[in-house]
């Protein structure tokens, strides 16, 4: 009987580590013997278990998926497989990494070439050229990071998916995203893209002020905020430049605050540019 493959799985998104644990459950002779939420865990896990393969999330608590290489640089090297939802590493890794390199949400094929991949790398090479490959891969995610910081300082971008791969979309075209299960509907300025991830993961993903979350399916660039208007209901409704209609939810008066908050100190801002 053929030994199985373990494997450990480092995520801090519980539905992110699901799914991965759900895809590799299906495959013949592979064995997950752990999961972890944060990158010292992972660490743990990893010195601790030896897996043969380990999935590692860049964006971690405590030490990131990158971080969490390097330390295991120095140690038997499991095959690493590093999943994200940040389009914006991958482009050389693919070329250099020793392993693969997984865009969330996993695509289940995707995930099994990935284990097939690792495996068959992981038997042809030994430790040594694994260490190197390795450290191939953390400088090339490293480089091509500072380099879209840099080139995004003027207007930073996300990718999203489309049915032709993946489009870059600056952050600044996104008017709001609305939730809809396990997907977002992100609408742009002339564009709307079908993602699947949920609405607080997206968020995390726009790291800005200019995002708040009004609703429990609705988060909105104040931005592209026209006015707030009072049903006679007495609920809120956010109109926006485009014309959308955007409900406020009973439990979102603190981020309405904070949006009025946003909306008037660009106001005062905008004010004293043109009056200096």
């Amino acid at each position: 009987m053929t030994e199985a493959i373990t494997v450990v799985v480092a995520d801090d998104e519980p539905l992110a580590v699901r799914r991965l644990v759900s895809g590799l459950a299906k495959m013949p002779n592979v064995k997950v013997v752990g999961t972890a939420g944060d990158g010292r865990s992972a660490l743990d896990l990893v010195r601790n278990l030896s897996p043969d393969i380990v999935f590692l999330d860049i964006k971690m608590p405590a030490l990131s998926g990158l971080d969490v290489a390097k330390e295991l640089s120095g140690t038997a090297l499991p095959a690493i497989i590093f999943v994200t939802a940040f389009g914006r590493f991958a482009i050389k890794a693919f070329d250099l990494a020793a392993v693969d390199y997984l865009l969330k949400p996993v695509d289940f094929d995707r995930l099994h070439e990935a284990i097939e991949r690792a495996i068959a790398r992981r038997r042809a090479t030994h430790a040594e050229q694994r260490a190197k490959e390795l450290q191939g891969l953390l400088d090339a995610v490293r480089d091509e990071s500072l380099q879209n910081i840099e080139q995004s300082h003027g207007e930073p971008a996300i990718w999203l998916r489309d049915k032709d791969g993946h489009v870059r979309v600056p952050r600044t075209s996104i008017e709001y995203v609305q939730a809809d299960r396990d997907y977002v509907h992100v609408h742009t300025r002339g564009s709307k893209y079908l993602v699947r991830e949920t609405l607080h993961a997206f968020l995390e993903q726009l790291q800005s002020v200019d995002f708040v979350q009004v609703h429990r399916s609705y988060v909105v660039n104040v931005s592209f905020v026209e006015r707030l208007s009072k049903r006679i209901s007495g609920s809120t409704v956010i109109q926006m430049v485009s014309g959308a209609s955007i409900p406020v939810g009973r439990n979102y008066a603190a981020s309405i605050r904070g949006l009025l908050t946003v909306l008037a100190r660009r106001t005062e801002q905008t004010t004293r540019a043109l009056n200096p």
